[in-house]
């Protein structure tokens, strides 16, 4: 066992969740210290409000480059960002590259925690990471209000549990305690429950610098105005269908799970749009459709989606309607890989899954893996009931051994204490490996570190 903390470097948090995992370092200290990069203006200026060191130091170019083929490097940028036009900038990701190593070998780092990790950033700080040997942490969402996914292979459908349930490892059997905890999320949802918890305010202490708090408002400000409004001024949703009608909730165009993780349409909704209208009218009987549009997509793309509703005169689209509303009321649910479509596991609703997530499974969904078997799974999801039992076997699993019940909208002890806790869980075995290195100068005054908690 080594005498020091572990070196966990968390990396370029933005807008809303810099100030959680800043306050983190709190809960991990001492057998955890945290080290913060990032070139996010805001997180900096929170940073440095509350004293804490955050790099690079300095947001000048740096002048080495990295030591990397093309071909590496863009492998090292990632599949998302190459879809979204960062390879093209080879020259500025070859100095962030350089930039990143030095930090992970300077700050002596045995780990990384990340959101998502998709992005161009965070895909080269992985790259980076995986070339030391270093593990990885990667965060998300959690599925169930109020909770946050934190997996050492990735997120959704790259996370662990989707190998654990497609080996039939994610299960649990029937539990007084655990299925009294699940009828009550599932009560909650069923009454429209918000799927993230009521924020609480930003601590203080980031807020401590007129410099923090005028970044913070300013950017509080200009928010809304590229996310979260409607898709027109004043519109109004029409009636939902009095007959069964089958529901499709729209997905952020530019987001991992449908660059990554769509297989079969991409992105592009008017192709699902158009397919699901077809065979839906061609069933016996015909089903309407009703599409929902994201609360947070970008303008530009909401402008394409106004297009949607000229194109489709057939199909429903509605803005305002609770995505739990829609879910409960609709014959069955098609999603690619939303939380919709996890939500409609928990309401016990049929679904059909057109791309890749950890429920696309037979026992959870109608998988759709071609556009050929689009027809058969519609009908499938018509006809036949749940697998209530298998559902609810997975769901026992997700709730007591996966998603962690804390939130970065959440600034309550409670939230820091159970993501501080799955985070120690997943580097508890780096705790008899750590080489032994100095302990920086500035942290000579900590005591030796008891050994890592293992998770319960």
């Amino acid at each position: 066992m080594t005498d020091r903390p572990l070196n966990l470097a968390i990396f370029d948090m933005g807008l809303l969740k810099a100030p959680f995992f800043l306050g983190l370092r709190e809960h991990l200290a001492p057998t955890i210290h945290c080290q913060y990069w990032s070139r996010r203006l805001l997180m900096r200026r929170y940073a440095q409000s509350a004293g804490i060191p955050v790099f690079p130091v300095s947001l000048a170019e740096p002048a080495q480059r990295a030591q990397l083929s093309d071909d590496e490097l863009r492998a090292a940028i990632g599949v998302k960002a190459q879809l979204r036009g960062a390879a093209g900038k080879l020259d500025q990701a070859r100095r962030r590259y350089a930039e990143i190593e030095a930090f992970l070998d300077q700050q002596a780092i045995d780990a990384l925690l990340v959101w998502n990790g998709s992005n161009r950033l965070l895909s080269l700080a992985i790259h980076a990471a995986r070339q030391r040997g270093l593990p990885v942490i990667h965060a998300e969402h959690g599925y169930f209000p109020g909770s946050m996914q934190l997996d050492r292979d990735g997120v959704n459908q790259d996370s662990s549990l989707t190998r654990l349930i497609r080996q039939g490892l994610a299960w649990r059997p029937p539990s007084t305690a655990l299925d009294a905890r699940l009828d009550a999320i599932i009560a909650a949802v069923r009454g429209a429950a918000p799927s993230r918890v009521v924020r609480t305010a930003i601590p203080p202490q980031y807020l401590r610098t007129r410099q923090a708090r005028s970044l913070n408002a300013l950017f509080y400000r200009l928010r809304p105005y590229g996310l979260g409004k409607p898709l027109l001024p004043g519109y109004q949703d029409p009636p939902l269908p009095a007959e069964p009608f089958v529901f499709y909730p729209l997905q952020v165009r530019k987001d991992s799970q449908l660059l990554l993780h769509s297989p079969i349409w991409g992105n592009d909704h008017a192709a699902v749009i158009a397919a699901l209208s077809t065979q839906l009218a061609q069933m016996q009987p015909p089903r309407r459709l009703v599409v929902k549009f994201h609360p947070q997509e970008d303008r530009l793309a909401q402008i394409r989606n106004d297009a949607l509703i000229r194109q489709f005169p057939e199909v429903t689209f509605v803005c305002n309607v609770p995505a739990t509303e829609l879910i409960q009321r609709a014959r069955f649910v098609v999603t690619i890989n939303s939380s919709v479509g996890f939500e409609a596991i928990l309401l016990d609703k049929p679904l059909v899954t057109l791309g890749n997530s950890f429920y696309a499974v037979p026992a959870l969904a109608e998988v759709v893996r071609d556009r050929s078997e689009l027809r058969a799974a519609l009908d499938a999801a018509d006809r036949l009931p749940v697998k209530t039992e298998a559902r609810r076997a997975v769901l026992r699993y997700c709730l007591a051994d996966f998603f962690t019940f804390g939130t970065y909208f959440d600034h309550r002890p409670d939230s820091y204490a159970a993501v501080a806790e799955r985070v120690r869980a997943l580097l508890n075995p780096l705790a008899t490996s750590l080489p032994v290195r100095p302990l920086p100068a500035r942290h000579a005054d900590w005591q030796p570190a008891a050994p890592l908690l293992s998770r319960a």
